[in-house]
């Protein structure tokens, strides 16, 4: 398994605090040559530093004049390698300098046709996201990548998220960092349609080599002047909001695949759909002696479906079953102090149910116990797809935000539980009695009759 990018081997952790890391040394690493070993056919494959792209920012570049904004909330990240394939990691968090750092100074182990080509372009794409992470962290924009190579199993997933990553990079940093809501949604959608174009380019000529590459992409951005996220979405990566005072989870996106596909051309209604996408298992399609000859064919087709959830219909670098270019989704919604918002890979999505999720938040869980969650499931359960997996949480108004919000939400139901019970008792205590009480009792007492 490949190392952690800045830690222990097999995750990154933003949450935790680390030294800065000085880019130009690590540029100055990366442009050193590096020697390709392992999984590969043919001659060991040296490659050689690019020195005719002179492409590289000033400092100068990237300096705001205008003041930055706080951050709206403590963000904790996180991504691990899947087993099937540890030599790489087709996710990608947006941004992440210590995880481009790492792939940097350790190349990817790819079994493309060429190489030193595909890494060359890997490289670049890292030193320019790695140039542009400051201005990504100042506009306050999160993304997780997940990348898909198909039956092939040459890296090619991993190459369409390293070069949308740093494709989206370019659109952001040019977003104002005082964007509104719309502003922010307009950039969005602009950014999934370069990564598009990007990826769709780089696969010209290609073949069925790269037949099937691609990538997933989700975007975040919290405006702390209007309470509200911004998300861009596609593919089947998902973004969830967790109300804290509630303890409720609502997720945002819904998986572009094969379910939704025809939910929407009306092949298969609502209920079909939410049975396909919260299923346990393939078992919950199971027959059982009450079911008709129509419902066991139902439950054929779900099953069918169900099995066949990751399969998409719109991703970066591919068009829609229809031809055309995938269209991006985006969409505002508000939060309050105290929430949370997140947005994770299908290592996590697709392998939890939505009631799991809730109940590890809600119990004051975090990433790590999402991520602990997927690895005890991937050891055995209905849901289970070994798979990379990533994720991005901000628990917004800061840290200790979230228990503020639950304390004070236990507090107003404990006092509402006091008030009804006062209503009742009071509904259950004696009447005044003519005889014993009241005007027309104490009338009798005085005078009689």
């Amino acid at each position: 398994m490949r190392g952690e990018m800045g830690s222990a081997p097999g995750h990154h952790d933003a949450g935790k605090k680390k030294p800065p890391i000085d880019a130009s040394k690590i540029i100055e690493l990366a442009d050193e040559d590096f020697e390709i070993e392992e999984n590969l056919e043919g001659p060991e494959v040296r490659l050689q530093p690019d020195t005719t792209e002179e492409e590289e920012l000033s400092g100068a570049d990237i300096i705001e004049s205008h003041e930055i904004p706080k951050p709206v909330g403590e963000v904790t990240s996180k991504s691990i390698n899947s087993p099937l394939h540890p030599g790489h990691n087709e996710d990608a968090i947006l941004g992440d300098h210590y995880r481009i750092a790492h792939e940097l100074a350790n190349p990817p182990v790819l079994k493309t046709s060429d190489v030193a080509r595909d890494l060359a372009a890997v490289r670049r794409a890292g030193e320019t996201e790695l140039q542009l992470s400051s201005r990504l962290n100042e506009r306050q924009v999160h993304a997780v990548l997940d990348g898909m190579e198909g039956k092939k199993k040459n890296g090619s997933g991993y190459i369409a998220s390293r070069l949308s990553s740093a494709s989206i990079a370019e659109v952001i940093a040019e977003m104002p960092i005082d964007a509104n809501a719309e502003m922010t949604r307009q950039s969005f959608e602009n950014a999934l349609m370069a990564a598009h174009q990007t990826v769709s380019e780089y696969k010209v000529g290609k073949g069925e080599e790269f037949a099937d590459m691609g990538t997933t992409a989700d975007l975040i951005r919290t405006i702390e002047t209007e309470n509200a996220v911004v998300v861009g979405h596609i593919g089947d990566g998902r973004v969830y909001h967790f109300d804290s005072a509630t303890g409720r989870l609502a997720q945002k996106t819904e998986d572009d695949g094969a379910a939704k596909y025809l939910r929407d051309r009306k092949q298969i209604d609502q209920e079909d759909f939410d049975r396909i996408m919260n299923a346990s298992g393939v078992g919950d399609f199971d027959d059982n002696e009450n079911t008709t000859p129509a419902a066991s064919e139902k439950n054929k087709k779900l099953r069918y479906l169900f099995g066949k959830r990751n399969q998409l219909a719109s991703t970066i670098g591919n068009p829609s079953p229809d031809g055309k270019d995938p269209k991006p989704t985006t969409l505002v919604f508000t939060v309050k102090k105290g929430d949370l918002v997140f947005v994770v890979s299908d290592g996590i999505g697709d392998t939890l149910t939505n009631g799991t999720i809730e109940k590890i938040l809600r119990d004051g869980g975090g990433i790590e116990e999402l991520i602990a969650a997927v690895q005890k499931e991937n050891q055995g359960g209905g849901r289970a797809k070994p798979d990379d997996v990533s994720a991005t949480m901000i628990e917004i108004g800061g840290k200790g935000a979230r228990q503020e919000a639950q304390a004070r939400a236990l507090e107003q139901r404990q006092r509402d539980e006091q008030a009804l019970q006062a209503r009742k008792n009071a509904a259950l205590a004696p009447k005044p009695t003519e005889s014993s009480g009241g005007v027309r009792g104490l009338w009798r007492k005085l005078f009689g009759g």
